[in-house]
């Protein structure tokens, strides 16, 4: 059953916010500015103090930017009333407790019964205690003073605040906003200027760093990886309320955007023994608010970039991809008649392969991505974008060996996905799509390029045709 409490619009603390489709019966839209912000820091969930008074030294909150929506199509009749002034200052998620502030009155509303009441919907962007943002209800007031109010609250789902609401669009999420925490020496983050969602290629992130040899190695351990991750990161989500047993007809959340690549590795990597190895060189994390019908919907945005390694440990290896382009796009779409199905693509051009490997051994490298996609703090989308990498199969014959490139994509939709208001995913993983080809074949020590008097392909007709990959695979 539908809840028919009071909507309250907790505007987004930051300048302003990605704004995905907000308009108003007359056209016209209204961003959260610096000025709505209280002066007066509220107390943290539990304190006994409640005098509230100036704080000028309290930090800025993690703001985002506003960027206009494509296929903006939310209808006006959507829109529901909510008072701005209310804000959620600090929230605990594990009690559910959370202090509610607002300015005031000169004079108490005629009938209203106090600021905050039961029944209240929140949907408030990131504040101290819920990194994620807050999607709950009030179900008890636990304190009151003249600037705010502890609560206690339970978690709801997005179709109980967006009601009917109709809405579809697409942006793009500021580099500047995007946190990079590197996880090994030798990163490096590029970034267009502050703003700048179209700059040369979004945020990109440098890596060339040592490799730790592995206790079974031979020799002089002294492999490197270095390479790059540029990305222009776009969110997606489309919503479409109404239904007559609650939830909505129609929703979908997805990740997509440009990426750039590159990298190198040289050197005798550690073994894998069987499992191939992951190397994370950068975590990084966003949280764009999207305000939609005028309540902002808070995503969150986990990307970890790695090198990926399947060696042997003995293997003295010099294998570089020069720079390659595609794009993707991770997430899942939701009807009611249908429930939740994937929507996955990834689409990756080619581009120059040198490899240079001291006998016929099977090794796998590349760059990959771990992409987590979430709303108000839960987890609703997980992939891996492998793209892209390279690998060399020893053949039958001793001497013998295969080289291909390729990319790959595969993931899950998680239970977290009623977060919509929908029922739960079918479990099971996400299928992706995965493209590979042959590069080349020969004999001996891996080369390639070929030498030009040295090993040559055979002609095609001895090639099997399994073997045989479209040079530039188009997206399943």
């Amino acid at each position: 059953m539908r809840k028919t409490g009071r909507r309250v619009l907790v505007p987004a603390l930051a300048a302003a916010s990605l704004t995905l489709a907000a308009c108003s019966p007359s056209g016209t839209h209204r961003t959260a500015a610096a000025e709505d912000v209280p002066r007066e820091k509220p107390p943290l969930v539990g304190s006994t103090e409640w005098q509230l008074g100036p704080d000028p030294t309290e930090p800025a909150p993690r703001s985002t930017t506003t960027a206009p929506a494509d296929g903006d199509r939310t209808t006006a009749a959507a829109r529901r009333k909510a008072d701005p002034d209310l804000k959620v200052a600090s929230f605990d998620s594990r009690t559910g407790r959370a202090v509610l502030s607002f300015p005031p009155p000169a004079s108490p509303a005629p009938g209203r019964g106090g600021p905050v009441r039961t029944g209240d919907l929140i949907a408030s962007p990131p504040v101290a205690g819920a990194p994620g943002g807050v999607l709950a209800e009030v179900v008890e007031v636990l304190r009151r003073t003249a600037h705010g109010a502890e609560v206690r609250t339970v978690p709801v789902t997005l179709d109980a605040v967006l009601g009917d609401a109709r809405t579809s669009g697409e942006v793009s999420v500021d580099p500047s906003a995007i946190k990079v925490s590197p996880l090994v020496p030798g990163v490096r983050v590029s970034r267009p200027a502050r703003g700048d969602r179209t700059g040369p290629g979004g945020l990109r992130v440098d890596v060339d760093t040592a490799l730790a040899p592995g206790k079974d190695a031979e020799g002089p351990a002294a492999a490197t990886v270095t390479g790059f991750v540029r990305l222009a990161p776009r969110v997606g989500l489309s919503y479409e309320g109404g239904t007559s047993g609650g939830g909505p007809k129609a929703a979908s959340l997805a990740l997509s955007g440009d990426w750039t690549t590159g990298w190198k590795l040289k050197g005798r990597p550690p073994a894998a023994h069987g499992r191939p190895l992951r190397v994370p060189f950068a975590q990084l994390h966003a949280d764009p608010v999207l305000s939609v019908a005028g309540i902002p919907v808070v995503v969150n945005l986990d990307l970890t970039c790695y090198a990926l390694i399947d060696s042997d440990g003995k293997t003295v290896v010099d294998i570089q991809q020069s720079e390659v382009k595609g794009d993707s796009r991770i997430g899942g779409s939701y009807r009611a008649d249908r429930g939740w199905t994937p929507d996955t693509k990834a689409d990756f051009g080619t581009s120059p392969v040198k490899a240079a490997i001291d006998g016929p051994a099977a090794v796998k490298s590349g760059l990959g991505t771990e992409v987590s996609l979430g709303l108000y703090g839960r987890p609703v989308v997980t992939a891996d974008l492998s793209a892209p990498y390279v690998r060399t199969k020893a053949g039958d014959r001793a001497g013998t060996w295969k080289l291909f490139g390729g990319t790959g994509l595969q993931g899950s939709l998680l239970p977290q996905l009623k977060v919509f208001g929908t029922p739960e995913p079918a479990p099971g993983p996400l299928p992706g799509p995965r493209h590979e080809r042959q590069l080349a074949r020969g004999t001996g020590a891996v080369r390639f390029p070929l030498p030009r008097d040295g090993q040559k392909p055979p002609p095609d007709g001895e090639l099997n045709p399994a073997d045989r990959i479209p040079a530039r695979p188009g997206p399943h």
